[in-house]
């Protein structure tokens, strides 16, 4: 059988017009909205700002050729022009995130081939892309020449509860490195975007939000008729500053320059009669146009002379169809191609949008004699076939073995054609030939198509046993992607595929590996709910305590993601393994194990203790993981009893049977348990060793809270801070990359309180808190927010001026309430918030205040094993100075003079913070005993120096600062000169707020002309209550 119509190419008026295939397009009546694109390209490229964009209209109407259009003012401009599309029934031949991840490959490519590339910036993107690359290694095809030279000691897969989000966030690292060229402005058009898949929906909408992007214009279409597939974001263009750019059909005026320029003849009275005629019959859609005159063209109602086409409006319009079946017209244009044709492209539209040669005609080869046995059909034929098909527009070759459809209204007018109770049929057909290749991504389509094929139903049981396997193929191939949610329905699939009960008799190992995965998947959607049932169903079908291990970690996993009570699922799951706590933990419990575990320590070297096996026993590493987390749990509860006897039991077992991967965090436990108890050599040992204990172990979730627990409450005891804080930065940008929001907690939480205690610049300071406010922001993790407000606010009180110096000592302002805070913390919590308020009414003058808050957290146990015992002691301590100053007292005066020895005695146990701190209440001792203001005068510019040549900004401006008040109440000349210094340093140091207060405070002439600042606070001139009211 031959094709039946014949080509549509020797037609002059090409649908490539519309559909944008050729290299120049023309456009009629698309002005306006060109305009509105080339203006925003230029803005984006003029200012190397970021802009979205949102082209829509019914389908036909032209968004592509638009695009299509822009694109050639952009390659005109020198920028990249990055393509990806969307299909409907999406999974038939599209992998999630493809229509992404095809536009990342594009802009990968272009890179690449630009004139001006070159070794250095291959070198920039790279290390811009940090270990980002890696994480998106399995989804760009074409980023691997940007991963060359990257170190591997960094984890590269994201923590479960975060994954996704953390897989977000690389895919921004990724367009704000290759973005950062200004040479070329990139440009990212992703058309059909109503049928995208929800992670990419979720990823596109956070990428419009982020206003960070430089030099970049993302540009998305979709069809106003399928609008209730797009997200609220997307629509709310005001909102989110996407520029709105509607199609409409065409009209008139446009329509007949269009018919006028395509049949080449001068617009008169006949020309617009037909364009009326086919206004009416096509409502201006372009698509639509071009099919209507495909149409009569072929019905012999539109011919060609040798110089003109020969036409009769009045004929067209009797015996042409109205404007409102046009769907059925591209179904008769489709029913004219030859019988075997028609079933080629059948089973081509099931494959999808773009398909590949070989797999249509093997599949269609099948089909046909399955149709018609005898039938003789050959590959060569159907080949020539597809080629004809091409030749009439159908389709279009995009490269060796790889064809298109023209338009996707002509692929679904061919799915159209497919009598529904033959789908199951083909898809079987389609899914058993994808199955006889091997490769993940072939099995993952094959799993699509046998999902929808009648094996569902009418499958013998070893037909749904493979399918249930191919599935659980397809998920870890979706897991390997971040295309969770693909997972979770695949792998629901799979286990429904066996039935309820008969799956867990008969095919147990199957079901329950794909029930494992499934609760891992669950937990990394964030379905809290969902994965503890899944949990539950694992661990009442496991056969063994080997097979419940995994489920006991994700239960104690979800739990501490979703801030609920560990305890009675961690002992639940303690019991399970072998380890039984007591009922009721008592005094008599803790004495007995700590006796026990000293005995263990003090008779090991640390070199025996490093040395000892490590041990990677699941069972026996799930317990001891189970026992530090409950631990942590526990303390963070104020449940001290279970938390003492988890964290020693945990150094036992370490002890007693070798090093696991936690056993860092063990060692770290029992060393404050040693500190706490006043063993501080034991507690330094112990953080030391937990340290070198992670080159076993470098997992980074134990290494967090290690290298945060033992600098910060056991290493800081004989070594400076401020040597402790590359350490942690170190780690903490590696955090945020792995997406471990939980460990970013605890390590982000220390090293930001190591630099503002070790008087770091506060706008550097403040920069950072931005940053990981941005990436926990960005990993969907709010709650966590909540642990970086306090330290947040007490740099923004210090830096920026309230309207009343009240205001400026509570912890209520741009990032916090205070009161807020206060009910919805942990009680643990306000230790830290006491402490923060404490050193803000000190610096602001409000020394009642911070005698009242330092007496209180003096008595705090707990502080003497962290490295804020320095702070605490040492603020009540000049504020009882202070207040002895002003009142006389002698109680005072020995209240400051205590926390001056205790300071002291940590000083000669080999502390060396202390140092600095107690230079300055060296001063005001001898201010108290000296006689001779001369000596006074050396001991302040020893102490001013010492202050600066250590790098201790907050101290250095305090030093100054007591040196002026001493001095001044000494009435020494030199005195301005240290106000002066101290006015200095502030500004070095960046303390605005503070700066603006000595102003005020001391009647000081602002020499510097600084210009007020504030963020969101209003700055007035009004005195403030002076220092002898407070």
């Amino acid at each position: 059988m031959s094709v039946a119509a014949s080509a549509v190419s020797d037609f002059t008026f090409d649908q490539d017009d519309v559909l944008g295939q050729h290299s120049k397009i023309s456009l009629f009546g698309r002005e306006q909205e060109l305009t509105k694109l080339t203006d925003e390209f230029k803005k984006v490229k003029n200012t190397n700002s970021f802009a979205s964009i949102a082209i829509h209209g019914l389908s036909g109407t032209g968004k592509t050729s638009l695009a299509r259009k822009l694109q050639e003012f952009v390659c005109e401009k020198e920028g990249f022009f990055c393509t990806g599309k969307c299909f409907q029934n999406s999974g038939l031949g599209q992998d999630p995130f493809s229509a992404l991840m095809a536009a990342f490959s594009d802009l990968c490519d272009l890179t690449i081939q630009s004139t001006d590339f070159s070794e250095e910036r291959r070198s920039e993107i790279q290390k811009a892309l940090g270990s980002h690359g890696k994480l998106l290694e399995n989804n760009i095809t074409n980023i691997s020449p940007f991963l060359e030279g990257q170190s591997m000691h960094r984890m590269h897969e994201a923590k479960n509860e975060t994954a996704f989000a953390a897989f977000k966030v690389s895919c921004k690292a990724f367009l704000r490195a290759m973005t950062a060229n200004k040479g070329h402005t990139v440009v990212i058009f992703l058309d059909d975007v109503q049928w995208m898949d929800k992670g990419s929906k979720d990823l596109l909408e956070d990428l419009v939000q982020d206003t960070d992007f430089k030099n970049f214009l993302l540009i998305f279409a979709y069809r106003d008729e399928q609008v209730n597939m797009i997200g609220e974001v997307l629509l709310n263009s005001k909102k989110y500053n996407i520029v709105d750019v509607p199609l409409e059909n065409l009209s008139l005026e446009a329509l007949t320059e269009m018919v006028s320029v395509k049949l080449e003849s001068p617009q008169g009275d006949k020309i617009y009669d037909l364009s009326k005629l086919i206004l009416h019959k096509t409502q201006g859609n372009p698509f639509y146009i071009l099919q209507f005159i495909d149409s009569v063209k072929k019905n012999g109602m539109l011919t060609k002379d040798i110089n003109s086409w020969i036409y009769d409006v009045q004929r067209i319009s009797r015996e042409t169809v109205l404007s409102e079946p046009l769907v059925e017209l591209l179904s008769l244009k489709v029913q004219r191609l030859a019988w075997e044709t028609q079933e080629i492209l059948k089973v081509a539209s099931l494959l999808g949008y773009q398909f590949k040669e070989d797999l249509v005609l093997k599949i269609a080869t099948k089909l046909l004699k399955l149709k018609n046995e005898s039938l003789q059909v050959t590959m060569p034929a159907l080949k020539r076939l597809l080629e004809n098909a091409a030749n009439d527009a159908f389709l279009s070759q995009i490269n060796d073995g790889y064809y298109q459809f023209s338009h996707d209204k002509l692929q679904d007018a061919f799915r159209s054609l497919i009598d529904e109770a033959d789908l199951p049929k083909l898809h079987l057909m389609i899914g058993r030939e994808l199955t006889d290749n091997t490769d993940e991504i072939s099995m993952y389509h094959a799993a699509v198509h046998l999902n929808r094929s009648s094996l569902n139903t009418n499958g013998s049981m070893q037909e749904r046993v493979d399918l249930a396997r191919t599935n659980l193929q397809a998920a870890k191939y979706c897991k390997k992607i971040y295309a969770f949610m693909d997972a979770v329905a695949l792998l629901k699939s799979g286990i429904d595929l066996l039935g309820s009960e008969d799956n867990w008799s008969k095919q147990f190992d199957l079901t329950f590996e794909m029930t494992e995965l499934l609760a891992q998947m669950q937990f990394a959607t964030g379905d809290f709910m969902s994965c503890k049932a899944t949990n539950q169903e694992l661990l009442k079908r496991a056969k063994s305590t080997e097979m419940k291990i995994n489920a006991f970690r994700n239960e104690v996993e979800v739990r501490m993601a979703s801030m609920e009570d560990v305890g009675k699922v961690g002992k639940r799951a303690l019991k399970e393994l072998g380890i039984h706590l007591p009922n009721a933990i008592t005094p008599f419990h803790i004495y007995s194990k700590l006796k026990k575990v000293r005995f263990l320590v003090n008779n090991c070297e640390d070199e025996d203790i490093l040395n000892k096996q490590t041990r990677s026993d699941p069972v026996l590493s799930t317990a001891m993981h189970i026992l530090v987390v409950l631990s942590a749990d526990c303390f963070m509860r104020k449940k001290f009893m279970l938390g003492l006897y988890t964290s020693l039991l945990a150094t036992e077992l370490t002890m007693s049977m070798g090093i696991f991967p936690d056993s860092g965090i063990a060692i770290v436990g029992y060393g404050i348990v040693e500190a706490l108890l006043g063993k501080e050599d034991v507690g330094y040992r112990m953080g030391d060793l937990a340290i070198r204990m992670l080159d076993k172990y470098p997992a980074k979730s134990a290494r967090a809270i290690v290298i945060g627990q033992a600098t910060g409450q056991l290493i800081w005891l004989k070594r400076r801070l401020k040597d402790l804080a590359p350490l942690h930065k170190e780690l903490l940008m590696d955090l945020l990359d792995y997406g471990d929001v939980l460990s970013v907690k605890g390590c982000g939480w220390y090293y930001l309180n190591v630099r503002l205690w070790s008087g770091d610049n506060l706008q550097s300071l403040e920069d950072t808190m931005r940053h990981i406010y941005h990436v926990i922001s960005e990993l969907g993790q709010v709650t966590t927010l909540i642990h970086f407000q306090p330290i947040l606010q007490i740099v923004s009180n210090l830096r920026y001026r309230f309207e009343d110096w009240n205001e400026q000592i509570i912890l209520t302002g741009k990032f916090m309430e205070e009161e807020k805070y206060v009910k919805e913390t942990i009680d643990s919590i306000m230790f830290f918030i006491e402490l923060y308020k404490m050193f803000l009414s000190y610096t602001f003058g409000y020394y009642q205040s911070a005698q009242a808050i330092g007496k209180k957290l003096s008595k705090d146990k707990l502080a003497a094993v962290t490295f804020l015992f320095l702070p605490i002691n040492f603020y009540y301590g000049m504020t009882c100075y202070q207040q002895y100053s002003l009142t006389g007292s002698k109680r005072l005066l020995r209240t400051a003079r205590k926390c001056k020895a205790v300071l002291e005695q940590k000083q000669a146990s080999g502390n060396l913070d202390v140092i600095p701190h107690l230079r300055i209440m060296e001063i005001e001792e001898l201010a108290l005993k000296e006689k001779y203001t001369y000596k006074i005068l050396a001991a302040c510019n020893v102490c001013i120096e010492f202050q600066e040549a250590e790098g201790f900004l907050h101290l250095e401006a305090l030093a100054n600062e007591r040196a002026y008040c001493i001095l001044r109440k000494l009435r020494c000349p030199y005195a301005e000169k240290y106000l002066d210094q101290t006015m200095q340093v502030c500004k070095n140091w960046g303390a605005l707020a503070k700066y603006e207060w000595l102003i005020e405070e001391h009647n000081y002439v602002d020499s510097f002309n600084l210009e007020k600042r504030s963020a969101g606070s209003v700055v007035t001139s009004k005195a403030c209550a002076s220092a002898s009211s407070r």
